[in-house]
């Protein structure tokens, strides 16, 4: 029996036990000068009425800060407090991990498990896909969230309703481990498990085996974020001076980000993940232990849980979009979380970093890495020389799959220490590795790209060569430059196409002095994408932003026309951010 089965067990009852006879303070500083310092970070936001948060600093185990600041409920200015209630939202998913953990322990499951042998409806996606696959984002799953906007779908959905859309696929991103994305779909598969395990719906099952044994009294897990229970924090988007506008999610939650709790119970949960994390089979060393994808490195991502690098430290941490984040750095066991609820104000990341870096000052530690370790998870690189970072710009197409790759050019000789792309829906910085070649950071929503400049014949500019874990060898892509394509040569690419996955209809209209690509009804501006040539067959789409958090807003889409034995044009292949190659057939 692993720690997390046995001697975790006899510790939470111990916890348990000591929060029944100890009152809990309003708030603690045990450290006055490092509380001074984080008390000055947060005096921006501690105005009458002013959106701020809460945060707490646990160092070998005892906590030694943790106080609110500002006003979690902002028209009625009812101040953060550690017991005011906020919903974790994508840090539900360490929670959902120590589930799982706690039912391997039980011998209910094997990480090693086929997901169909215990969920029967879980679609054939041509590979056995496991237990592990959704724990570490390797899947190779959909988006589920994109397939909204895919779909042209509004309105809330259920739980059961996004797991219809998941189960309409049929091939995967990427063969199961070879690669990782961060896609929500694996966790709401993960509570529709523990669910079919355990009996019982995943919010009671995740009562029985997280948040009583942890004494998490005031924790709950809601799909809805339209519900709220006494005494919790709505959260807000816009700045501190804005008119407060909450944030609406068209869709429900479960394992992906249904948790609401508060940062007093939470520091229980923090507690056991810390708790004999240097020994082998602690919940920490689980959560956390290496697996490498295809390309032979450690992936980033784990179980529940993800690499997080800082002034040198290797920090492990996860976040949620609703402005909370913990980060864990085992070489200093320091722990540091903090709630947030203005998006748009407060970012929790950089908060936490922060204080972080007031700690350290607190410790003496000097003003440069703290730490050797670095090279243990990520490779030596450093900046991009201007004239390098100059090739590596533009925007870059592989014919094959219509997979695009955008970067901005350099701002200046002297401060472009990176360049940006826009694959994979997100930006990602690139740094030159010791070898000549240049790379990305192990990213959120992929692994880590390998880029080489390609020399191109009778090209001024080179190409690229493009490695991605889970691509069985370097992909070229080709130099273009984008434009708008003369109407007589697109008359053929107008009409009606049907997204078989999803039975949505799309239209291609000339519209704009250009081509656009209408999703359903293409009333709203999230589905409408204007289309950029950028070769034969292939576009560039960018479909409408509709402000900070809109659901609907696909980004930058890859668009490839696919023509059939006769010439003619007979479909679209569409690849958008975590979701690629979608099939449409032209109906007329």
């Amino acid at each position: 029996m692993t720690p997390l089965g046995g001697a975790v067990a006899l510790t939470l009852a111990a916890v348990g036990s000591a929060l029944a006879q100890s009152p809990a303070p309003a708030e603690i500083a045990r450290r006055p000068e490092l509380s001074r310092r984080i008390d000055s970070l947060y005096a921006p936001y501690t105005r009458p009425g002013t959106v701020g948060g809460v945060v707490v600093v646990i160092h070998r185990g005892e906590v030694i800060h943790l106080k609110g600041y500002g006003a979690a409920q902002r028209e009625f200015g009812v101040p953060w407090t550690p017991d005011t209630r906020y919903r974790l939202a994508s840090i539900t998913k360490s929670l959902v991990a120590t589930a799982v953990l706690r039912l391997e322990d039980q011998g209910k499951l094997r990480l090693t498990d086929p997901i169909k042998a215990h969920l029967p409806d879980f679609p054939d996606v041509g590979a056995p896909v496991t237990i592990d696959h959704l724990l570490t984002m390797s899947s190779g799953l959909w988006q589920d969230e994109s397939l909204l906007a895919l779909a042209g779908l509004r309105g809330s959905l259920t739980v059961d309703e996004m797991f219809q859309l998941t189960a309409r696929q049929r091939a995967l991103n990427f063969p199961p481990g070879s690669s990782m994305a961060y896609t929500d779909a694996n966790y709401r598969i993960l509570a529709r498990l523990i669910a079919a395990v355990t009996g019982q719906p995943f919010a009671l099952a995740m009562q029985g085996l997280v948040f009583q044994p942890l004494g998490m009294a005031a924790t709950l897990a809601d799909p809805s974020l339209h519900h709220f229970y006494p005494n919790q924090a709505p959260t807000y988007l816009g700045g501190p001076d804005d008119a407060p506008a909450l944030v609406n999610v068209p869709f429900h939650t479960s394992g992906d980000g249904s948790v609401i709790t508060t940062m007093r119970d939470f520091i229980q949960w923090l507690l056991v993940l810390r708790r004999d994390h240097d020994r082998p089979g602690s919940l920490f060393e689980r959560m956390t232990r290496s697996f490498s994808l295809g390309d032979g490195r450690a992936a980033a991502y784990r179980r529940g849980i993800a690499v997080f690098l800082h002034r040198g430290l290797i920090g492990w941490a996860h976040g949620g979009f609703t402005g909370t984040h913990y980060v864990f750095y085992p070489e200093l066991d320091l722990m540091i979380a903090n709630f947030t609820n203005q998006l748009g104000g407060l970012a929790p990341i950089p908060v936490d970093a922060a204080v972080t870096d007031l700690f350290l000052a607190s410790q003496g530690y000097p003003s440069g890495d703290v730490s050797q370790a670095l090279a243990k998870v990520e490779p030596a690189t450093g900046p991009v020389p201007a004239a390098e970072a100059r090739l590596l710009s533009g925007v870059f197409v592989e014919p094959r799959s219509g997979y695009v790759l955008a970067a901005d050019p350099p701002a200046g000789e002297d401060n472009q220490p990176f360049v940006r792309y826009d694959f994979l829906g997100t930006e990602v910085r690139v740094a030159k590795a010791a070898d000549g070649r240049f790379m990305t950071p192990a990213l959120h929503r992929g692994a880590r790209l390998t880029i080489t400049l390609a020399p191109c014949g009778g090209c001024p500019e080179p190409d690229l060569d493009v490695r991605q874990a889970g691509w069985p060898a370097a992909r070229r892509f080709h130099r273009v430059v984008p434009g708008r394509a003369a109407p007589a040569s697109t008359k053929e690419y107008l009409g009606v196409y049907h997204l078989v996955a999803l039975d949505a209809y799309y239209t291609v209209v000339a519209d704009r002095g250009g081509l656009v690509l209408r999703i359903g009804a293409g009333v709203q501006g999230s589905q409408v994408i204007p289309l950029t040539r950028l070769g034969p067959d292939l576009f560039r789409g960018q479909s409408a932003d509709g402000g900070q958090f809109d659901l609907y807003a696909l980004g930058t889409v890859s668009v490839k026309f696919v023509r059939g034995r006769s010439g003619r044009v007979a479909g679209i292949r569409f690849s958008v951010d975590r979701v690629r190659d979608l099939d449409l057939v032209k109906v007329r």
